[in-house]
């Protein structure tokens, strides 16, 4: 008789075991309460009081075979749908953690502001998609709900890939870690947004590094321009088209990377060029050439550092 309770008990406290958990969160409360069931269904069955039904129903082995696996299947399929429904509860149900309630500072550009309202506008979707998901599971609208959460997910792919949030590893972060399709990279979007200054400087710094590697590329190349030997009128000339386009192709790089005016200013119009002697300079004109370069490439190094540091 103790067994035949035992068990009893254990069935019952299975069932809030598993909802504490749906609630809470537990990561091994599923696996708690699978256990307790099936301990407690096998004390069940063994127990004395049971035991005995099973010896009188060897006389009619087919109705107890037909009983017993009536018994099986309906606590079978009582625990599969409290699963369903513990999952449906899941999806539709909103995560404190998930949408961050807090307020966007007055101060806050409104480029962030846009950028927050895009973030909650997508976890909204994504809520109704997952909610759509696990409604629709063995129904003939599946396979919609799941185009539906892959399109979902282009979208906040692209939401991610734009500015200001690209480069800043937000994207790899939410889309490609483990997880299911909706349910893990929807709580990551939610992270991203409690978090957003964050990820913006991580996507500002990266930006910037980017801009400046176009500045450190040309600056290379506007030594080794300066350190070609000369010999001869033709190859002078093609020096001095070579020197005035890589000052064209500077100026354009720093305006369109965003370098400030009078930095742009001061690295365009020399004024005073320092009296330097280069040993290597083929004639007059070469050497005023290699004199205005060796000046431009001083303050190219110096406004690249500039920019980078604001």
């Amino acid at each position: 008789m103790r067994k035949l309770l035992t068990g009893a008990a254990l069935l019952l406290l299975s069932l809030p075991i598993n909802q504490l958990a749906a609630i809470l969160d537990i990561k091994y409360g599923l696996i708690a309460a699978g256990l307790a069931i099936a301990i407690g269904y096998g004390l069940l069955v063994t127990s004395e009081p049971l035991r005995k039904v099973w010896r009188e129903g060897r006389r009619h082995m087919e109705i107890t075979i037909i009983v017993s696996g009536l018994i099986t299947g309906l606590m079978g399929a009582g625990a599969a749908w409290l699963l369903m429904r513990q999952e449906e509860y899941r999806a539709t149900r909103q995560p404190p953690s998930l949408f961050p309630q807090a307020q966007v500072a007055p101060s806050v550009g409104p480029m962030k502001r846009e950028l927050v309202d895009k973030i909650r506008h997508q976890l909204g979707l994504g809520e109704a998609l997952r909610a759509s998901y696990y409604r629709n599971i063995g129904t003939a609208d599946l396979p919609t709900a799941i185009t539906n959460i892959e399109q979902w997910r282009t979208d906040v792919g692209d939401m991610l890939n734009a500015p200001p949030l690209r480069n800043s590893g937000a994207t790899e972060y939410v889309l490609t870690l483990g997880g299911d399709r909706i349910t893990e990279p929807l709580q990551r979007v939610g992270e991203v947004l409690a978090n957003l200054d964050k990820w913006l400087a991580q996507g500002s710094s990266a930006a910037v590094k980017k801009d400046v590697a176009g500045l450190v590329r040309l600056r290379k190349d506007g030594v080794a321009l300066r350190n070609r030997s000369i010999r001869n009128d033709v190859e002078w000339t093609k020096f001095h088209r070579e020197f005035e386009q890589w000052d064209k192709d500077t100026l354009t790089e720093m305006r369109n990377i965003g370098v400030r005016q009078s930095d742009v200013a001061w690295f365009e119009i020399l004024d005073i060029v320092p009296s330097l002697e280069f040993q290597h300079a083929y004639n007059d004109p070469h050497r005023k050439d290699l004199r205005e370069l060796s000046e431009k490439l001083r303050r190219l190094l110096e406004v690249t550092q500039r920019h980078e540091q604001n």
